[in-house]
């Protein structure tokens, strides 16, 4: 089937492929994530940003959103939500996102 060479060469990207590791984040606590607030605190306002008056502020997610509760690798669904009590996930982003959107506006 296979000659001396294609064996050999065989077993050596056998050997290597047990060589390499894929580390997920997913799971990781908060403190051991790069932070992103550190990141953004640092850029430089815009004069054109600056000169912006926020009247009001208004989130819609889309009922057509999937929502998946499944704790997957690589879930299939466009809101993935685990760990908090069952609920309305898309009510729920409307209102983190309004909140958010609102203290950093006023």
């Amino acid at each position: 089937m296979f000659g001396g060479k294609q064996s050999l060469a065989f077993a050596t990207i056998a050997l290597f492929a047990g060589c390499s590791t894929v580390v997920t984040t997913r799971s990781l606590p908060l403190e051991q994530l790069p932070s992103l607030a550190q990141s953004s605190s640092t850029l430089v306002k815009s004069s054109r940003s600056l000169k912006w008056h926020v009247q009001d502020v208004r989130v819609n997610v889309a009922d057509s959103l999937s929502v998946s509760e499944a704790n997957r690798l690589i879930p299939n669904a466009d809101i993935v939500w685990r760990g908090d009590p069952y609920g309305d996930r898309r009510v729920q982003i409307e209102d983190i996102i309004d909140l958010a959107a609102s203290q950093a506006a006023f």
